[in-house]
């Protein structure tokens, strides 16, 4: 039972990844269209489709985000492990 909800859980982390990132890209390009953030760089991945964006300054800015929440989480796990050995 563990290895199915491995994987069921490894894909539900991957679609809310993709839903994050595009909702972040869409969020950015209303703002810019209606001149509440500055004008940054802005690249249409596809003529097909409509929507399909991609903004590389805010790509950079949330891998920064996600490396900083993991490296603080990584410590605060350590930390706490730490104490309760020193407590017991």
């Amino acid at each position: 039972m563990f290895y199915p909800s491995l994987v069921l859980s490894i894909l539900a982390a991957i679609v809310a990844s993709q839903a994050l990132i595009t909702s972040t890209f869409q969020l950015l390009i209303q703002l810019m269209h209606s001149s509440y953030f500055p004008q940054i760089k802005a690249t249409y991945t596809s003529t097909a489709f409509h929507g399909q964006v991609y903004i590389p300054l805010a790509n950079w800015i949330m891998m920064i985000g996600t490396v900083i929440v993991t490296a603080v989480y990584s410590n605060v796990s350590i930390s706490v492990v730490d104490r309760k050995n020193q407590i017991s």
